[in-house]
């Protein structure tokens, strides 16, 4: 059975979360249009994200929650990933 990677921006990572908290679509560096012109379908948080490759009847084979600073650096992410991670990596493949 094939196997599929695939990278998400995670909205529920703590700036957006404020962003919205204080009225307001997020708009930064990751997600740099306006809501009405974003080319993204969705936004979707990790949790969110789980939950649908569970529904599909995907299994999650691994997941890397990463953190992409000013810098360029990236810092891989372990403790409550769902608020301090930027984007999240994931392998998956279907269910049998």
């Amino acid at each position: 059975m094939g196997q599929l990677y695939l990278s998400i921006p995670n909205f529920g990572y703590w700036t957006h979360v404020l962003d919205l908290l204080l009225g307001r679509m997020p708009v930064n560096d990751r997600l740099p249009f306006q809501w009405f012109n974003t080319p993204n379908l969705h936004f979707a948080t990790i949790k969110d994200f789980e939950d649908l490759l569970h529904k599909l009847n995907f299994k999650r084979m691994k997941a890397f929650y990463l953190k992409e600073s000013k810098t360029n650096s990236i810092k891989k992410i372990i403790f409550l990933p769902s608020l301090r991670c930027t984007t999240a990596i994931y392998q998956f493949s279907k269910s049998n």
